[in-house]
């Protein structure tokens, strides 16, 4: 009994800090994708890349049964700091917020039309005598 009480603790630190890795990578992405030019151009990837924001923003979520003051014996200060980095994502960063960004970011960028870099123009040929 003892064993099993042992390596279900291990499972559960394991799974908060693969939570807490997602989450703060989330919302990395989230910036990121926030920074990048609405211009019609690579708007598939940047699509592709929301739904992954999405996906994974949900591991901030399992994180709500974590209180804030998470601490055990066995945490290096490493994983301290991300437990508590990712719990305050999760706290300053909503859902319905990152949810209506993406929504909003893809909209605009598959609905404008691709601006393309202009060509920079050449001076005319000399005309030979």
């Amino acid at each position: 009994m003892d064993e099993l009480e042992v390596e279900l603790k291990r499972c559960r630190k394991s799974e908060i800090l693969v939570d807490a890795e997602l989450c703060i990578a989330a919302a990395r992405q989230f910036k990121a994708l926030m920074a990048l030019p609405k211009d019609g151009l690579m708007c598939g990837p940047k699509s592709r890349s929301a739904d992954l924001i999405e996906k994974n923003f949900e591991s901030c979520a399992a994180l709500s049964d974590v209180p804030a003051d998470y601490r055990s014996n066995d945490l290096t200060k490493e994983e301290s700091s991300l437990i508590a980095e990712a719990i305050r994502v999760r706290e300053t960063l909503t859902e319905d917020e990152l949810l209506r960004s993406l929504k909003e970011f893809v909209w605009t960028c598959t609905e404008t039309p691709p601006k393309l870099p202009s060509m920079p123009k050449q001076a005319p040929k000399p005309q030979g005598d």
